[in-house]
């Protein structure tokens, strides 16, 4: 049935809008749980009780952003906090016993807080859901089979609380077909964003028309965060969304009660090379990397080679076998009960919810939002009151790596960054408190700052072009990745596995039964890597692929003979007339 011409503005009334979406997508609900024999909804299990006992049991206190947000619990709210705050305890007191959608940018900092509530906070019926989930649930499963109530139930969003990625949610913005069930779903859901800074102005401006659909329909929303744009909470204003905002934030403090002082910051207005690395104390210290790209942190790599130091990489292009091992690895380190010393040259894959505290930060200049994120990864939860630097900051010779004044490839927006090196300046051979980073933030990010840059005219255009859009108007869902990837087998990794990677697809081509191809395909990707789509295509157009691994009928994986090892991962040199790969490409960020 055509339901477009019955929730036109001219037949309904909004209140009437919203009735009709909720009454079909609860029947929707309905139906697909009666078809899986399965709960519509799995009963909480007590939310604040078992975080109560977690506290007691750790004898840990609530700090102030806890206590707030577990005796503020019925109202919407932007809070900003600052990093090692507990932000995701606080955050789940917020939802109380009530049903529960967190949100987060990165898999692997859901995957993260889905095993810390699993295995500390000892909840039971919790969701995960991202595009890895049957993967991920069949590793946690080990040699038990998967239940598929499990798999369907995390899908209809069955759980008391779900863990997941944005995408996998906001989507229902564009009123496609089959919208209705999600958002009846938040209807009577309390919706947690975490790290909104990270995503891009497009998918900003659909998270905010969103939480205008969400409050619209009853929900509630909570968007908790380390710096948050000033700009979009006037466009939520203006939309008539309604929220709290603290005019003060939640600042970390020290053991005196006053707010903790971490950083010592040094900008630099030239390249980050090894030698630079090499001035401190390294031997002595957790030294932390974070550039703007991949072929930067393998350069940065081959550079301390040379000078025979080890280093260790972490970035998106390793096949997910060793990525897994790395995160393991730099979480290890990060611990503050870990005495071991060294250093790690990573990407912005580390910046939002992965708890670690290094000693001292090298850090190449992307924006003040990211900068202040990467800043949370050192001193995280210790006082630092030394008159040298742990924060170094690069700006580049003219700009560092990633960032473009012309290219739609730049990591973050330009006119963003001059903006941010301008008001960063000021602190340059200088302690930068919490305060001090809120007021930079709600400084750079104004309408008036960014008039002419790019990104808050996509923001723009993106909540002008889906304001007015009519129900049932698209044919189907928003492409709401920003990087368009493909998944491959470096030739190298294929070679070395090539007799178990032969019988893993024979398996998914050959065998009947569901669950050994489930496992089969969980074995599969752990030799895979995405590349962008760009880089696949200019592969292909230079003959570089051959040949397929072939996961069932509609999946495959092309065998690419990129240069590839467990120490710096996949690298690559793609241009119009290349035939050999090797170095690496600029433009490529995570």
């Amino acid at each position: 049935m055509d339901y477009g011409e019955f929730v036109t503005k001219e037949n309904l009334e909004e209140k009437d809008f919203y009735l009709f979406i909720k009454i079909k997508g609860l029947l929707n609900k309905l139906d697909f749980a009666a078809s899986a024999y399965v709960e519509a909804e799995i009963q909480h299990e007590e939310l604040i009780h078992k975080l109560d006992t977690f506290f007691e049991e750790k004898n840990y206190v609530l700090n102030d952003l806890q206590k707030y947000m577990k005796t503020h619990r019925n109202q919407n709210h932007i809070v900003v906090a600052s990093t090692g705050l507990g932000k995701t305890e606080a955050a789940l007191y917020w939802i109380g016993n009530a049903k529960g959608i967190f949100t987060l940018p990165l898999k692997v900092s859901i995957n993260s807080i889905y095993d810390r509530l699993i295995d500390k906070i000892k909840c039971n019926s919790v969701g995960l859901l991202h595009s890895d989930t049957l993967s991920e649930y069949t590793q946690r499963a080990k040699d038990e089979e998967v239940n598929l109530a499990l798999i369907s139930q995390t899908r209809q969003l069955s759980y008391p609380l779900t863990v997941c990625t944005i995408d996998q949610i906001i989507d229902f913005v564009a009123l496609y077909p089959g919208f209705e069930m999600k958002l009846a779903i938040l209807s009577y859901s309390k919706l947690v964003i975490d790290e909104i800074q990270m995503y891009s102005p497009y998918l900003v401006a659909l998270i905010v028309l969103g939480l205008k659909h969400i409050t619209n329909v009853g929900g509630h929303f909570l968007i908790m965060t380390a710096t948050f744009p000033p700009f979009v909470a006037e466009t939520m204003r203006k939309l008539g969304i309604p929220f709290e905002q603290r005019k003060e934030p939640f600042l970390k403090l020290d053991a005196e009660g006053k707010v903790i002082s971490r950083h010592f910051m040094q900008i630099l207005e030239k390249d980050l090379v090894a030698e630079e690395i090499l001035a401190v104390d390294y031997k002595k210290k957790k030294v932390l990397v974070i550039v703007n790209t991949v072929t930067k942190a393998q350069k940065l790599y081959e550079q301390l080679k040379k000078y025979k130091i080890e280093a260790e990489v972490l970035h998106s292009r390793f096949i997910h076998a060793d990525r897994k091992k790395k995160e393991i690895a730099i979480e290890e380190m990060g611990k503050l009960t870990n005495d071991k010393t060294g250093i790690w040259i990573t990407t912005q894959v580390v910046e939002a919810s992965i708890d670690i505290d290094f000693d001292v930060l090298f850090t190449e200049l992307s924006d003040a939002s990211g900068l202040f994120q990467r800043m949370g990864r050192v001193y995280r939860n210790r006082t630092y009151n030394l008159d040298i630097p742990n924060i170094y900051v690069y700006t580049g010779e003219p700009l560092p790596s990633g960032i473009s004044s012309t290219s739609k490839k730049s990591v973050v927006d330009v006119t963003i960054y001059k903006k941010s090196k301008e008001a960063l300046m000021k602190f340059n051979n200088n302690y930068i408190s919490e305060n001090d980073k809120v007021d930079i933030v709600n400084n750079v990010y104004t309408r008036e700052n960014l008039a002419e840059s790019n990104y808050l005219k996509e923001f723009d255009n993106t909540i002008a072009s889906y304001s007015n859009l009519m129900a049932y108007e698209l044919d189907s869902k928003p492409a709401l990745r920003d990087i368009q990837n493909e998944n491959i087998i470096p030739e190298t990794i294929f070679r070395q596995n090539e007799s178990h990677i032969k019988k893993l697809e024979e398996i998914l081509n050959n065998k009947s039964d569901w669950m050994e191809k489930v496992k089969a395909l969980t074995e599969l990707k752990k030799y895979v890597v995405a590349i962008p789509s760009w880089a696949f295509q200019k592969a292909k157009k230079n003959h570089l692929i051959g040949t397929f691994i072939h996961a069932g009928r509609n999946q495959s994986y092309a065998i690419v003979p990129f240069s590839y090892s467990e120490e710096v991962g996949l690298t690559y040199d793609i241009d119009e007339d290349c035939m050999l790969c090797k170095g690496g490409f600029k433009s490529d960020t995570k």
